[in-house]
């Protein structure tokens, strides 16, 4: 059986009434490493006392100090974890695996990135761009596209236009919201 470290709740920002952004901090710093556009599974005991676990793609990038969660309420039947989690405050604990995980990362050996999500989708293409900015990479394109009903739920379309114009390192980003209700 693992051994599951804990994460600290270090700040919350709630969104809308049902999205919101969680940054956490391991106890075991040290030993969590993650690459961009990998998730980490996280969880807290449920009513039976049970653990409940789901996996969440990591916003942050590497070098980023805490895991930035995006989280979107999905209330029961079919939310068991995330209404647990629609209660947490700073400084309360999660229960987080040991390493994170999946295949969804940057590959610089393609030139033309095209990203398609809705909501918080958007998570792992966030976390691979601030690292290739960070890293100080350059050559590649990207394309966002993200949907969502409203405009309130575009949590980083005002990071996505910043790099979009500004144009750090030279990165060529084409980023594309579009709302089903507006």
């Amino acid at each position: 059986m693992v051994e599951l470290s804990q994460a600290t709740v270090v700040k919350r920002k709630d969104i809308t009434g049902d999205l919101f952004l969680l940054w956490i901090k391991p106890q075991a710093e040290a030993s969590f490493t993650f690459k961009p556009g990998q998730y980490c599974t996280i969880g807290l005991p449920g009513e039976n006392g049970k653990l409940i676990e789901r996996p969440y793609s990591i916003v942050s990038a590497p070098y980023e100090g805490l895991i930035e969660l995006f989280v979107e309420l999905v209330p029961p039947p079919g939310g068991i974890l995330t209404p647990l989690l629609w209660k947490l405050r700073e400084g309360d604990s999660v229960s987080i695996r040991p390493r994170a995980k999946g295949v969804f990362t940057f590959e610089e050996k393609y030139q033309n990135h095209i990203m398609v999500s809705t909501v918080t989708g958007v998570a792992p293409y966030i976390s691979i761009l601030r690292d290739y900015i960070h890293r100080n990479l350059s050559g590649h394109r990207f394309f966002v596209l993200e949907g969502a009903s409203y405009w309130n739920e575009f949590v980083y379309d005002l990071e996505l236009w910043d790099i979009m114009h500004k144009k750090p390192n030279g990165i060529e980003l084409e980023y594309v919201p579009t709302v089903s209700r507006p």
